[in-house]
């Protein structure tokens, strides 16, 4: 660091936040806080480690800069309970040039390859297989409805006991290469998460045209408040109201032109340039502010 003599040293998880306080006399620090963590380190690592976690992270956050929070949401919360310097720029994402599958051959083949048949709906669940996450209600509510099926994309450390207990219309595929593939032959997407900061799960289905189930929690508000007639929201861990959502969303019938109008306003609302552009701005703020400080003292 002493060679490149960096203007900005900008940290983006825990462990790097941590190691980079030790150099905030030497360099101007940001960081991007991408989650709720007084919630979701205490989900993911249990109370003990959790808390501490927590307690050492707002120790190291205090020495920046600028914090950045990846919502609008979470900055809120986070106010609400630190004393921090902190703005937010919302996640944004980017995927590849792919779309959802259109041809009922090719989509029928796709899922006979799975052994998804007969189902009237398939949804997608992505991310870490966790408490937090809260998969074990999406298998409780499979059980009380047949003619739908989920599949589970990624790995964690509640995933043997929940591929174990999961019922026939739930298929837990571990962590893939092809993300995109699997969304694109889907006909929505689930979200029961107790704890999120801005989901990129969401974003990246949303931007592949799949129409999405959310828990209640306040940044699927947010994604909601932004795109209503894309998203379903229904009350964290309530099993009943998820049914009821289920079964709505059922009955629906997207066709070409919804997936593609969705895809599109998404591109437009969550993309990753927007958000490089936010970041650029704030870089380019601190900066002219810190030039006009040096001047000032000259």
């Amino acid at each position: 660091m002493c060679y490149i003599k960096p203007d900005i040293v900008h940290t983006q998880c825990f462990r790097s936040t941590l190691f980079m306080q030790y150099f905030a006399t030497k360099v101007n620090l940001f960081t991007t806080i991408h989650c709720v963590f007084y919630q979701d380190f205490v989900f993911s690592y249990g109370y003990f480690l959790g808390s501490l976690m927590i307690r050492l992270y707002i120790n190291a956050l205090k020495k920046y800069d600028i914090c950045i929070a990846c919502s609008e949401t979470a900055k809120r919360l986070l106010l609400e309970k630190y004393k921090l310097n902190l703005t937010y720029v919302r996640n944004g994402t980017q995927i590849p040039k792919a779309e959802h599958i259109k041809d009922e051959l090719l989509l029928t083949k796709k899922r006979n390859a799975l052994g998804i048949t007969g189902y009237k709906k398939v949804f997608i669940c992505t991310g870490r297989i966790c408490i937090g996450k809260n998969q074990a209600q999406i298998l409780r509510c499979l059980r009380k409805i047949d003619n739908i099926c989920v599949i589970f994309l990624g790995n964690g450390p509640d995933f043997e006991k929940l591929r174990k207990s999961a019922p026939k219309n739930a298929i837990f595929l571990g962590n893939v290469n092809n993300v995109y593939d699997y969304l694109s032959m889907a006909d929505g997407f689930i979200s029961a998460s107790f704890s999120e900061g801005m989901p990129n799960a969401v974003l990246e289905a949303l931007m592949m045209g799949l129409p999405c189930i959310l828990s209640n929690i306040e940044p699927h508000c947010e994604i909601k408040k932004l795109y209503p007639e894309a998203c379903d929201l229904y009350k964290v861990n309530d099993d009943d109201d998820l049914v009821a959502c289920f079964c709505e969303v059922i009955k629906r019938e997207f066709s070409c032109d919804s997936y593609e109008n969705i895809s599109s306003k998404s591109r437009e609302l969550f993309s990753s340039s927007v958000m490089s552009r936010k970041y650029q701005n704030i870089y380019d703020e601190f900066s002219l502010v810190n030039s006009l400080s040096v001047l000032e003292k000259i």
